[in-house]
């Protein structure tokens, strides 16, 4: 089979749960799960609507059982009301702005002319603007250098497959308005604005209605025409067009005088009609391009003024979405503004304004759920912050879970504790057993004499060396999708001057004719070989047609991340480092070719070995143990699985993975040192069944 996958297979091989999953998704697969809901779609009817239509639930929502089509026949009127995220975009920046700034924001009194606005659409510093966050839109952007809003909604109406071809055209006529010629002065009127081009399905009604003197219902009936490309009623109508008559479908019943009548010589009249049919099957609905455009100000005007409250904003409104809150939060990074870890006693539920800095909301937190949150909240308002682990789980045991407390201190949510977050993960476990024993037995009338006594001892915490620098880091992405408290790259130098190339390099400020600068991509990068240090932000394996694997995906250093793809030759040689959570020296070739993201098409990698990262990686302090724990994993479903069993039971022996590399076996060794006990054997043994764990006394 073309989808055929070897590690797919020793998964279901290997795995008892994963075969039972596997084999119960494959009867259910292809099932309908549900009748589909047009998400904007309303239907509207004077009388109660079961006597027109036939009706069912879509989870709490009434839905009509017909289609749109059938809908509409039965006489019924649908109303797509669309909701835009953009808008909770604005409406949260405008209450942040207000609570931190204690500024009332109106953009009715502001208006929508303000220059350096458009100086930083033009820029292309477009991150979260409405509609000019692609790479093609910020250049074309760029290009046009719009300073007022219609250049704008005409940029944004021109920006699509089909009239991407007028687009030098515009630009040329936005740069000398003197020599844009039109057919005929009364077209000026009508497209000065587009710079003698038609944009607007708007402009096709005028002209109609003013060469030839179409009425409203006629302009309208022509702009549907030509919509739907149909040929044969546009040649009766270019005969109107040109010498007037009835139009056919126009209520009115108006006599069309023709262009010819009205002053207007055949052979430009033609000319008039060919322009309208090349241009206006791609014109736009202006109306629609301006009022999206007013939004696209809006989060510019914001963008300009309050950067970090417009994104913590946005980052609020995506903030169950890890990919997006990395993406917004690595801007903020890149404009200056500190991001504070997630604190149990000051975080909010999510990302807001401390001071000149954004702390990391409680819900971006990943497996950290908001009704547990809202209560963790709730009792901090009404008993205060928590003094330690024991008084939080406490206060909150019942209503977070153990999954939830290990995200929270691997996110550094607890550090306020002051004890390390090793420790931490060592001893929570045992404490909210013990918390939750505790209320058992009281909810049970069993009483202790010594319960007082026993409330105010002390916490007995597991003391455990804290986590080398590089496993911090690593559980700080796994659960905040980046990293806060350093760089995996921190400690890692270029000390034999091997590299020639970092991801800062990629951007270079330009100049237009009139020397406004903005970013763009280095063009004279283009299928240059580089070779740069970086670790593995993210990647996914795939497969071509001919059934070899290849893997796409991110890395990044410390100035930023770039896409790279590995093909077939070199993921056979190279695949298995990208499962290692350790720094890599990788050589590549840039690819330009998709012009809204540079890439990098890697062909070598190797291990970064450093000197100095070793020494503050390893722990000095530590007695080494004298034996070793062996897994062999296949996938990296298994290696993450792994690696958080491993997180649970911190201490001095090593744990090295078999993995494959070049076609031999090699060990790979985890950054997280273990405490070798029962339950961690147990627990590795259910993930990866009883024969690939193995415990070798040295």
């Amino acid at each position: 089979s073309e989808f055929y996958s070897e590690d797919f297979k020793k998964l279901y091989d290997s795995n008892p749960v994963a075969r039972n999953v596997i084999d119960v998704a494959m009867k259910i697969e292809g099932m309908p799960r549900q009748t589909s809901m047009h998400a904007a779609g309303v239907v509207i009817c004077a009388d109660p609507i079961d006597e027109h239509c036939a009706l069912s639930r879509n989870g709490p929502v009434v839905t009509t059982q017909f289609d749109k089509v059938i809908v509409e026949e039965l006489g019924l009127l649908k109303m797509d009301f669309l909701g835009l995220k953009t808008l909770t975009d604005i409406d949260e920046a405008l209450k942040l702005i207000k609570a931190d700034k204690g500024i009332d924001l109106d953009f009715h009194v502001i208006g929508y002319d303000d220059p350096k606005v458009y100086e930083l659409i033009a820029s292309g510093d477009c991150e979260a603007v409405f509609q000019l966050e692609s790479g093609g839109m910020k250049k074309f952007m760029a290009q046009l250098q719009p300073d007022n809003l219609e250049d704008v909604v005409a940029g944004i109406s021109m920006y699509r497959p089909g009239p991407m071809q007028f687009i030098d055209l515009f630009l040329e006529g936005k740069r000398n308005p003197d020599k844009v010629q039109y057919a005929h002065p009364l077209l000026k009127e009508i497209l000065e604005n587009t710079y003698g081009c038609i944009v607007y399905q708007e402009q096709v009604m005028q002209i109609a209605q003013k060469i030839a003197g179409f009425s409203f219902g006629g302009a309208d009936i022509m702009r549907r025409a030509i919509a739907k490309k149909k040929l044969s009623v546009l040649e009766q109508q270019r005969d109107i067009f040109l010498h007037g008559g009835k139009l056919e479908g126009d209520k009115t019943g108006k006599y069309v005088p023709g262009a010819v009548a009205n002053g207007v010589s055949e052979e430009i009249a033609n000319h008039l009609f060919d322009q309208i049919l090349k241009f206006a099957s791609y014109a736009f609905n202006k109306s629609h391009a301006a009022a999206y455009t007013f939004l696209t100000y809006q989060t510019a005007y914001l963008k300009c003024y309050y950067p970090t409250h417009f994104i913590v904003a946005v980052v609020n409104n995506r903030i169950t979405n890890a990919d997006e809150v990395k993406h917004y939060m690595n801007y903020l990074a890149r404009i200056g503004t500190k991001t504070l870890a997630p604190d149990i006693n000051r975080s909010q539920k999510n990302f807001s304004i401390e001071g000149e800095n954004v702390r990391y909301g409680l819900m971006g937190i990943k497996n950290v759920g908001e009704q547990a949150m809202e209560y963790v909240l709730n009792e901090r308002k009404i008993g205060g912050p928590f003094k330690d682990i024991r008084d939080f789980l406490e206060r909150c045991a019942g209503q977070v879970n153990k999954r939830m407390i290990e995200s929270l201190i691997k996110g550094g949510a607890m550090d306020c504790f002051g004890k390390g977050r090793a420790t931490l993960m060592a001893s929570y476990e045992r404490i909210m057993d013990q918390v939750l024993s505790d209320k058992k037995s009281r909810l049970s009338g069993q009483m202790s004499l010594f319960d007082e006594l026993i409330e105010d001892s002390e916490i007995k915490y597991t003391e455990t060396p804290e986590y080398a620098k590089a496993d911090t880091l690593k559980y700080e992405k796994e659960v905040l999708g980046m990293y806060l408290s350093g760089h995996p790259l921190d400690d890692y130098n270029d000390d034999k001057h091997e590299f020639d190339f970092d991801t800062s390099m990629l951007y270079v400020e330009e100049a237009d004719e009139d020397g406004n600068a903005s970013m763009a991509i280095d063009q004279n990068l283009a299928n240059r070989f580089v070779k740069f240090g970086c670790v593995v932000s993210s990647f996914e394996k795939k497969m071509t047609s001919k059934q070899q694997k290849f893997a796409v995906g991110r890395v990044e250093d410390r100035m930023g991340s770039v896409a790279f793809s590995m093909y077939p030759r070199a993921f056979e040689k190279y695949g298995d480092l990208l499962l290692m959570d350790a720094p890599l020296k990788v050589f590549g070739k840039i690819d330009l070719r998709d012009e809204s993201e540079p890439k990098v098409s890697i062909e070598k990698v190797e291990i970064w070995q450093n000197a100095k990262a070793e020494a503050v990686n390893n722990r000095p302090m530590e007695k080494k143990s004298k034996g070793v724990l062996y897994v062999l994993i296949q996938n990296t479903v298994e290696k993450d699985m792994v690696v958080d069993v491993l997180a649970m039971h911190p201490g001095n022996t090593p744990c090295q993975a078999q993995v494959r590399q070049n076609g031999v076996s090699k060990l790979m060794e985890f950054a997280q040192h273990v405490d070798i006990c029962e339950d961690l054997l147990t627990r590795l043994e259910d993930v990866l069944g009883k024969g690939r764990v193995k415990y070798v006394e040295k």
